[in-house]
């Protein structure tokens, strides 16, 4: 009997043997999580242990050990051999017996808060029962043998648990264990079992990592494509790449917060994002923002800056802090992708030095030519338009990054320049002299709307009026753009070296002969989301012949005054000769005064008033007052308070009088 107990125990063992070189080849062929799991228990015996011959024995409860090794995967799942054994003891008798058991341990784990795990699992194999068999009797009763023999009973076990563990440190957990463990027979009957019942147990848990990495929270930058630096503000909110987060402790880490900054080129350490967890040997992207400083601007050549990523995080409630450094990638700072073509926006620098500087001295040129009653920012936008090319301004194309192609393909990078550069050069492709147009009426209060077209850049300004008041600003409806009932007049970049009207015109055709149609981008609106850069430089011989501009910005005037006001003279003149009442007589006076022929103006206006026209009237005394004759003026404001007491521009005309003569 003895040699079969021995005969069974070789086999197992070689079972055991071969189950566990297979588990170590395993491990040694790639970094793994191991875990190594000692469990004392206590089994309840439920119902009598059945022996062999089906004989029913009351048995104590049982004490024993589990062994486990395991392989930790996707750390959620554990998987590797195990093994124990079972001291079972006879109710009242000092007979005892033993059940050795092997097989596959199988069990998912999870940790819902940082220092509890809880695993649950199901195990089975092959298990061997020893237990004493009593001597055979003969017939009278007599013992053949003294000695008692063993007994010796092979089957299936199996047996489901659920632990809950204290980490004492990533590697070492100390936990309870509760599981039902079941013996079979023969048979596989959970009543006539060999032993069952619930298991109670300690457990001692400690986990080891293969991997040779040596740092244990690693971090990297995903880069798609450099950096813009016209972008800087943008990348606030929006991630210029992504900083890769590994995990490489020995346990999940959690409240993981990740900063970014890099050196000069940022104004702070800027935050990033945060996530709750990352589990172990697993990685997370998070969006890189920054906080970028105006020496991003300054970078004139594609090039590399240094980064760093800062990583705060808890292991087991302790706070860690790990910290990469890494090398960006970063565009120069002319350049953009027509992705969105509203990002030119960010190019238009209305405060910029030399933007303030010329405007300003436009503007003071300007206010002493304009017309009464015509638009103000048309009229300004005249003298802005023969400033840029007084100054000697002109459209070259692009000769590497030219827009006819490049505003086209959204994966091109483009070049545009800003005003300083574009005054500093004298030339710049249609996109160019766009962003040097648009800042320049910005910076006098002229809203400015872009249309990029597929062969020229169209720049509209403002008229500061609704559909409405078309007719008084044109001849022709169609010679303006009206979007969201406000009054937009359209210039060619294109041709802008023509002169205002030229401009003018060509930009109608442009917008005309594009077959998809335009898109119209309100400055204003694009600022919302991409606000100017506002980059400054020195810019060198920006200087203009003011008799030179004044002769160019008249010309304007009086090609416009030709085209558009002048037919609307004839028309009205027929009119208020063929049916003089004060509203064709006014109406006629008001576009003479547009025209600034006064004399004309005054006859109408004077024509109107022996009719009983008060607004004839006061529009007499205004010519009056510009033309500095006061006594007329004077006369004309007290006939339109003696009908009208309250009439305000009455009131206000004669205290301008007043303080005009110094009284």
């Amino acid at each position: 009997m003895k040699n079969v107990l021995l005969n069974l125990n070789s086999r197992a063992l070689k079972k055991v043997s071969v189950l566990c070189a297979a588990f170590a080849v395993m491990s040694a062929l790639s970094a793994v999580e191991l875990n190594f799991r000692l469990t004392p228990n206590l089994l309840a015996p439920v119902g009598s242990m059945v022996d062999k011959n089906d004989k029913k024995i009351i048995v104590n409860p049982a004490f024993g050990v589990t062994g486990s090794f395991g392989i930790n995967l996707f750390d959620l799942i554990s998987v590797g051999p195990e093994f124990g054994l079972k001291y079972i003891q006879k109710e009242g008798n000092p007979t005892y017996f033993m059940d050795y058991f092997g097989g596959l341990n199988v069990s998912a784990f999870f940790y819902p808060i940082s220092r509890l795990e809880l695993q649950g699992g199901l195990a089975g194999g092959m298990h061997l029962g020893i237990y004493d068999f009593p001597g055979i009797k003969d017939a009278t009763g007599n013992d053949y043998e003294i000695k008692p023999e063993q007994y010796l009973m092979r089957s299936m076990y199996m047996r489901a648990f659920m632990d809950a563990s204290f980490r004492l440190s990533p590697a070492l957990s100390l936990g309870a264990e509760l599981g039902y463990s079941v013996s079979f027979l023969d048979k596989f009957s959970f009543t006539d079992c060999m032993i069952s019942g619930p298991e109670f147990g300690l457990s001692l848990k400690y986990t080891i990592n293969t991997s040779k990495i040596s740092k244990k929270i690693d971090s990297e930058c995903l880069q798609d494509e450099p950096v813009y630096p016209v972008y800087a503000n943008i990348y606030k909110e929006n991630g210029f790449a992504y900083a890769r987060v590994s995990n490489y402790e020995s346990a999940e880490i959690r409240d993981v917060k990740v900063y970014f900054r890099a050196d000069q080129y940022t104004s702070s350490l800027f935050s990033c994002g945060e996530v709750p967890m990352i589990r172990k040997n697993k990685y997370v992207d998070i969006p890189l923002l920054a906080d970028f400083s105006e020496n991003l601007s300054s970078i004139t050549e594609d090039g590399q800056i240094p980064g760093e990523i800062i990583i705060e995080y808890t292991l087991l409630g302790k706070p860690m802090t790990a910290e990469d450094t890494f090398i960006l990638d970063v565009y120069n700072r002319n350049a953009m992708k027509w992705v969105d073509p509203a990002i030119i926006a960010m190019f238009i620098s209305p405060n910029s030095n030399e933007v303030l500087e010329l405007s300003k001295s436009i503007v003071g040129l300007a206010r002493d030519s304009l017309r009464t009653g015509l638009n103000r920012n048309m009229q300004f936008a005249m003298w802005i338009v023969e400033a840029i090319n007084t100054i000697g301004i002109d459209y070259v194309p692009g000769v590497n990054t030219p827009y006819s192609t490049y505003h086209l393909d959204m994966d091109a990078v483009d070049s545009i320049q800003f005003p300083f550069q574009t005054l500093t050069y004298k030339s710049g492709d249609v996109d160019d002299l766009a962003v040097l147009t648009s800042s320049l009426m910005q910076a006098v209060g002229i809203d400015t709307a872009l249309i990029p077209l597929t062969d020229d850049f169209v720049v509209a300004l403002s008229m500061n009026a609704t559909e409405k008041g078309v007719a008084s600003l044109v001849n022709n409806p169609e010679s303006v753009i009206v979007y969201n009932d406000e009054v937009w007049l359209p210039l060619s970049m294109k041709n802008i070296k023509n002169g205002f009207n030229a401009s003018w015109k060509s930009a109608l055709e442009a917008i005309a002969a594009e077959e998809e149609g335009s898109e119209m981008i309100i400055l204003r609106d694009a600022w919302a989301s991409y606000a100017p850069v506002g980059i400054s430089g020195n810019a060198q011989n920006v200087k203009y012949e003011t008799a030179a501009l004044k002769k160019r910005a008249d010309k304007d005037l009086s090609e416009y005054l030709q085209n558009e006001i002048q037919p609307k003279i004839r028309t009205q003149a027929a009119l208020a000769q063929s049916n003089p009442t004060e509203a064709n007589l006014n109406a006629l006076g008001l576009l003479y005064v547009r025209s600034g022929d006064y004399k004309n103006a005054k006859d109408a206006y004077n024509k109107s008033a022996k009719l009983g026209s008060v607004s004839a009237m006061s529009n007499l005394a205004n010519i009056a007052l510009l033309e500095k004759n006061y006594a007329d003026a004077k006369s004309w404001y007290n006939k339109v308070l003696e009908i009208n007491p309250e009439h305000s521009g009455a009131k206000k005309g004669l205290e301008r009088i007043a303080n005009e003569q110094g009284n």
